[in-house]
């Protein structure tokens, strides 16, 4: 296998990944979005689901600009 070959499978697996978290980061705003009831009193929302949500959806938003960064980073490499 050539060294070209592995750079891109490393690009395609980053790209995959990526994808699998932004599919995470979408339901996690529609939980929120849920969660952030406009309806319902202020007091009466789940402040501590809505509080870790919040928190994951930080978490994979992270990880999601860097391995957009990685991504970039490889196939300026790759394609120049």
């Amino acid at each position: 296998m050539s060294e070209r070959t592995m750079w891109k499978g490393m690009v395609a697996e980053k790209k995959m990944e990526r994808d699998r978290q932004s599919l995470i980061a979408d339901g996690l705003i529609i939980s929120l979005r849920t969660l952030i009831n406009p309806h319902e009193e202020a007091e009466d929302l789940n402040i501590d689901l809505i509080f870790s949500q919040a928190g994951q959806l930080m978490d994979v938003i992270r990880k999601c600009r860097n391995l957009r960064a990685e991504i970039l980073s490889l196939e300026k490499d790759l394609y120049g």
